[in-house]
């Protein structure tokens, strides 16, 4: 996969997994961000400092994930990996219900939606794909699958669809 420019001033969207309680038992956590699944154990030994230390080790182990997480005190912060608004489309999800009896776990970040789902927060800045425009224009692409949303974006990749179909060119692609 191709990717475009990071916007100039651009912000990482956030959020955190807040641990709490005390517990004598062993549970496993279970989040799900950006629909990857991620999991472990929390041992009935464990205080929150030690258990956001195995929730940040979890997350870090997944290399598709689109978050990197450092814990400090059982305050685990998830950073998006790329800057850009499009981190705050993040969401994180949760089960509590096989936590260990007493312990907590709380999202925090974005406006929370139905279930306790909680997007991440605070991204800002724009992809220039002027860049990466330039790169791909030689090939044929038959079908494009473009994640970027905002206005300026869309009208170059247009333009370049544009272009490309032409009679000089007639090299016909679809972007979705």
């Amino acid at each position: 996969a191709a990717t475009a420019t990071e916007a100039g001033g651009a912000a990482a969207a956030t959020g955190t997994i807040t641990v709490g309680g005390t517990w004598s038992t062993a549970g496993t956590f279970v989040y799900r961000i950006g629909g990857i699944y991620v999991s472990g154990t929390i041992l009935g030994t464990d205080s929150v400092t030690t258990a956001g230390d195995a929730i940040e080790a979890a997350i870090n182990a997944v290399a598709a994930c689109p978050v990197t997480a450092n814990n400090s005190s059982g305050t685990v912060t998830l950073t998006a990996k790329t800057k850009g608004a499009r981190g705050n489309l993040i969401y994180v999800a949760q089960d509590t219900t096989q936590l260990p009896s007493g312990a907590t776990s709380t999202l925090a970040g974005g406006t929370g939606v139905t279930g306790g789902i909680t997007p991440l927060s605070g991204g800002s800045g724009t992809e220039n794909v002027t860049a990466l425009l330039a790169t791909l224009y030689a090939g044929t692409y038959d079908t494009q699958a473009w994640a970027t949303n905002d206005a300026t974006n869309l009208g170059k990749i247009k333009a370049q669809l544009v272009a490309k179909a032409g009679p000089l060119e007639n090299r016909l692609e679809h972007a979705v």
